[in-house]
């Protein structure tokens, strides 16, 4: 009484007693029934919402979506007229049918089943809900079909084109269709979001009961009915806190994806679906029933261990993720196995093994975490995805164990003795289609079956089959040695692996064996002593004079400047025809030559000529300083003093410890790779090629020694010409060059039809580009190249005839050159399959000897064979996989490596170098593509606020090449990590855009931005969202962007399309763009296709 006086309370008192009489005395007198809020399963809406919806007196029920079913949602959402996820059943019949009672049966089910009569809607605030109604529009179809031309076939994709509204009536329909005298066609048809494959089983059962029922003129005998809100009602009671705590923990440190090797560069259009279909073996099947009793382990549970170790393989990673269809019908729900709606859940699936594991072990391990994960198999996918640190897709495959066979069950009840009248099945068919490009689905019974389900734009029909046969040899292994460590399982066919190891491999050329690179070069002297050898601008040389010139260096390298095999020698000189002399004449003198680029910093420079050991360095002045004393030497060919296994050359490359590293090449193996490279490109006397490359590249020296040793005529262009994209072009014309190697990224910004002229051309360095190349087909023989420096320049060759076309898969690399072996390897060394990608390791007469003063790098990259102990295998560290005729394809580095403009770089170099800057705490460096597909470097800096960029980046080109300098700097407050410690280099990849401080928060600017922002915070659960803040990187999902796009229809009272919310996917671009152009501009220009992909990226 002290807070509030009795006169007031008096006065709420009188006023309750008022309204409460009202109430009562209209409740009283209403003679109908009226649906309140708390008749419904979802007590959520308004008393207005409620008379909205029950206008019409129709309505029965209103209840949320269970997790799947807000999946399918969306994607019914985003492409509603996509094929994925329509279920269609088919069968035909023979026997006498009574359409009309057929009917009566259709709508009895339709009645007894309240999903068969509901609708989905968005509409009634923020939660997606499910509205059943009492009765609706019949969706049951008859036709008499009298056309002779009719196409069943047709008929049933056009119903599968027809799609459902889910914002309105029934979500299932039949057809019945005559096709002749007592002969019958049924199409059954829905949404996946109504019902899972059991309930079909169920429909189909209860269909025929009625309709036998009504033939016998009797009421039918079910089961009793439970409704699906029983179950819905029983999910809100999940305790979904533990439930994402659980995926979290169970996902903790996942970090790659766990794809599927793609066959095809792009994806096929979506719908073009292939099946593969076996059973297991009688034998196999009984052996495997065997085990998993003995064990106490479900087939399935074996299944999904095969194919993680099958997985694990193709990944090259023993930390994999797929997902499995669940059955998601919780056994203490009563009447759960008879109630028809959509009870299966997708959930990820983790395999970890380990090689020391045996299979026992792991069989009973993946058993343990299915039991343990088995009460949180109700959580949305897309919740999933969020409780765990995986950034992205989870999984882009998914197994599925149809313990509900409907194919049988329409057999069975089609047989069934209690009806009236005997129908045979003549066929069935079930025609279902995910989202996913792959599936796998088990089929228990006497035979297990298989069905691999595939897109075909994506994964080839040899691919599946390989896989197949992949799938079936490791299932034997693991049934028949369940004590077998995982190490020694083997998935590859004796076939296939005398494929990998031998058919493609088989290289060998009969080249002598003690050649040297200056035997092939006075051969052709031999031979056209008087033809011209060398251009350069205004200067020309014979063989002869080239020949002499260089005898005459080198007589003097030997004798006066005691130069012996294996000394090396330095060369840093500019582009001319002194170039090739002095490599000749080192050559001759019986030592090897090192390049160092004079445009180099000179502490690089000082680095190479130190670790080299160089005596003698050939350089402008030196050469200005000799040529007045050169006259005095012979100029006849120098007593030779090499063998093959002497050193040629010796190039440096980028090292990982923040120095060049010096790689050996001996007169053998860069005798090997000349030879095959002249037989290739089919080099003829009188051919002009181009030398391109800079000397400290090793493409230099194919350029000049397929030339000179073939009779050819090098043109030796200056550093203007070369750097210059239309000089290069004019000399190319005016000198009429037959064959060139051009860099990639250099030919991209050349004209193709400029060069037509050429004969032949050759990309090395780096990915190939395939427009260029494919344009230049129109003209000419092209060629793409593919080999590290350790391997004499050049280890395979791709070849593609003049107006021959690429298809759609790219430019591979090709295949191995002569005396050369490739295999595609995994960590372990093992060979991987065809398509699966693997470490190109490299073995034959081309290796180099080693790493100059690196004797643990030698021994580390250099390894034995394991498939040929008598030789030596190179690991290059590059990523690449053999595709079906037997080329092979380049796919990256597997380590920090990258190339540059062709220049092969470590990134750790580069950071070491900016780590010596004392304001920098932390960098990373990655290759990213720029706007214009170009490969650009990124330095990521965590440092003081004071680091001034423009001073680091001053320091580092006094150090490092032009090439290596990064192009773009961004400082952040810390770089990311992973959960393991180390810089998260992928998250750093995914950031579209940086701020120069992590810590800058941008603020609204206007009205529309503040309201948005309210919007994102209570729909993100965020105290503080900027403006520039990426939806997605945030915490937004599938679920969450639909939520947006509502809400922010609801603000702006317009229709925003979701595909909006991912091209503009900040607060500042969406407002930007809101207040520039309408909607509807931006939604006749959406791409289904691009949507669906964003989409499923954060399913």
């Amino acid at each position: 009484d002290s807070e509030y006086e009795q006169e007031t309370i008096g006065s709420v008192l009188s006023c309750y007693q008022s309204i409460l009489e009202e109430l009562i005395l209209t409740v009283s007198s209403a003679t109908e029934d009226y649906l309140s809020p708390v008749d419904l399963t979802y007590q959520g809406l308004s008393i207005a919402q409620v008379e909205e919806l029950n206008r019409e007196g129709n309505l029965e029920d209103v209840y949320p979506l269970s997790p799947l079913q807000e999946g399918l949602y969306y994607h019914w959402l985003s492409s509603s007229d996509s094929s994925v996820y329509f279920e269609q059943m088919s069968y035909e019949v023979r026997g006498k049918l009574d359409i009309g009672l057929l009917e009566q049966s259709y709508e009895l089910l339709i009645s007894r089943h309240a999903v068969l009569r509901t609708f989905f809607t968005q509409d009634l605030g923020e939660s997606l809900l499910q509205v059943v109604l009492k009765e609706v529009p019949s969706s049951f179809s008859y036709e008499q079909i009298l056309d002779r031309s009719f196409s069943l076939t047709d008929y049933r994709v056009s119903d599968r084109n027809a799609g459902f509204d889910l914002h309105k009536g029934s979500q299932m329909r039949l057809s019945v269709l005559e096709l002749g005298e007592d002969h019958y066609a049924f199409t059954w048809s829905h949404y996946h979001i109504l019902m899972d494959g059991w309930c079909v089983g169920i429909l189909i059962k209860e269909f025929f009961q009625f309709y036998d029922s009504l033939l016998a003129g009797r009421a039918a005998v079910l089961t009793q009915h439970y409704p699906y809100s029983d179950y819905i009602k029983w999910l809100n009671k999940v305790d979904k806190k533990a439930s994402l705590a659980y995926w979290g923990e169970y996902l903790s440190g996942y970090t790659t994806k766990s794809s599927l090797p793609k066959e095809r560069l792009g994806l096929g259009p979506r719908g073009s679906i292939r099946r593969n279909e076996f059973d297991l073996e009688e034998s196999l099947r009984a052996s495997l029933g065997e085990l998993c009793g003995q064990l106490g382990i479900t087939e399935y549970t074996l299944i999904q261990t095969v194919w993680g170790i099958l997985l694990s393989r193709y990944t090259d990673n023993n930390d994999v993720v797929f997902g499995s269809v669940v059955s998601g019908r919780p056994g203490e729900l009563q009447g759960v196995e008879e109630i028809v709606g959509l009870f299966i859940n997708t959930v990820p699936v983790r395999i970890r093994t380990g090689d020391w594991m045996t299979v026992r072990d792991l069989l009973k391990e993946v058993q343990k975490n299915f039991i343990s994960g088995s009460d949180h198999h109700y959580t949305q996918l897309a919740d999933i995805q969020s409780a765990g640190s995986f950034n992205g897709e989870l999984f882009d495959h998914i197994l599925v164990y149809e313990n509900y066979p409907v194919q049988q069950q329409i057999a069975k009840d089609l047989n069934n003795k209690q009806q009236s009248l005997e129908l045979s099945l003549e066929s069935s068919e079930v025609i279902g289609q995910t989202n996913y490009d792959f599936a796998i689905m088990i089929i228990p019974g006497d035979r297990l079956s298989f069905h691999l389900s595939y897109n075909e734009g994506v994964y080839g029909q040899a691919q599946i089959d390989r896989l197949q046969q992949h799938l079936i040899h490791l299932i034997e292994q693991v049934v028949l040695g369940p004590d077998m460590r995982l190490s020694d399982l083997e998935y590859l066919s004796g076939a296939e692996r005398n494929q990998l190891l031998n058919e493609f491999n088989a290289t060998e050329v009969g080249y002598a064996h003690d050649q040297t690179i200056v035997d092939l070069f006075e051969a052709q002297v031999a031979l056209t002593p008087e033809a011209v050898a060398l251009v350069f601008e205004e200067h020309e040389l014979t063989y002869g004079e080239l020949n002499r010139r260089s005898n005459q260096l080198g007589a003097y390298l030997r004798t006066t400047g005691g130069i012996r095999p294996d000394e090396l020698v330095g060369v840093k000189l500019h582009r001319s025809e002194l170039l090739v002399i002095a490599l000749l004449g080192i050559l001759k003198s019986g030592g090897a030559y090192v390049p160092i680029d004079p445009e180099y910093p000179q502490e690089r420079i000082s680095y190479m000529e130190k670790d080299s050991g160089i005596r003698v360095l050939l350089d402008e002045h030196e050469l200005s300083r000799l040529e007045p004393l050169l006259s005095d030497y012979s100029e006849d060919n120098l007593v030779k003093v090499n063998g093959s296994s002497d050193l040629a050359y010796v190039i440096y490359t980028s090292g990982t410890t923040g120095t060049p590293k010096g790689v050996m090449i001996e007169h053998g193996g860069i005798a090997n790779t000349i030879n095959s490279q002249r037989e290739i490109f089919e080099i003829k006397e009188n051919e002009r090629g181009l030398l391109f490359a800079s000397l400290s590249f090793d493409a230099s020296v194919s350029e000049i020694f397929t030339i000179i040793t073939s009779g050819g005529i090098l043109h030796i262009i200056n550093e203007e010409k070369r750097k210059d994209p239309v000089l290069l072009t004019n000399y190319i014309k005016e000198q009429k060059i037959d064959i060139a190697t051009i860099p990639p990224a250099y030919l991209k910004l050349m004209q193709i039809d400029e060069i037509s002229t050429m004969k032949k051309l050759v990309t090395a360095g780096e990915e190939a580009n395939e427009d260029a190349a494919t344009a230049f087909t129109n003209y000419g023989i092209y060629y793409n190249g593919y080999g590290p420096t350790e391997t004499s320049i050049c280890a395979t060759v791709f070849k593609k005839e003049k107006s021959a076309s690429f298809g759609n898969k790219g430019v591979p690399i090709g295949t191995p050159i002569a005396n050369t072996q490739i295999y595609v390897l995994d960590n372990s060394l093992r060979l991987v399959s065809i398509g699966v990608a693997g470490e190109i390791c490299i073995s034959g007469r081309g290796l180099a000897r080693g790493y100059l003063n690196r004797p643990e790098l030698t021994e580390e990259k250099f390894i034995i064979n394991p498939y040929n102990p008598t030789e030596r295998l190179y690991r290059t560290g590059d990523l690449g996989r053999w595709l079906q005729d037997g080329n092979l394809e380049f796919i990256g580095r597997r380590d920090e490596q990258v190339k540059i403009r062709g220049y092969r770089i470590e990134l750790r170099e580069i950071e070491s170098v900016i780590l010596k800057n004392s304001d920098v705490s932390a960098v990373a460096v990655l290759a990213k593509e720029d706007e214009a597909g170009d490969r650009i470097l990124i330095a990521y800096i965590a440092g003081k606020k004071s680091l001034d960029i423009s001073v680091l980046k001053s320091n580092l080109m006094k150090v490092l090449p032009g090439f290596m300098i990064p192009s773009n700097f961004f400082i952040m407050a810390q770089l990311p990590l992973s959960v393991n410690g180390k810089v998260n280099k992928k998250e750093l990849a995914s950031l579209k855009e940086l701020r120069h401080n992590v810590e800058d928060y941008t603020p609204s600017r206007n009205e529309i931005d503040e309201q948005m922002v309210t919007l994102w915070k209570g729909l993100l659960g965020k105290d503080q969202v900027g403006i520039d803040d990426n939806f997605f990187e945030i915490g937004g999902n599938s679920i969450k962007v639909i939520r947006l796009s509502k809400l922010i229809n609801n603000l702006l009272g317009v229709e925003i399309n979701i595909a909006l919310l991912f091209q503009y996917s900040t607060i500042k671009s969406l407002s930007d763009f809101l207040t520039s152009q309408t909607v509807d501009e931006y939604r006749e220009n959406v791409d289904r296709d691009e949507l669906l992909e964003n989409l499923n990226k954060f399913n």
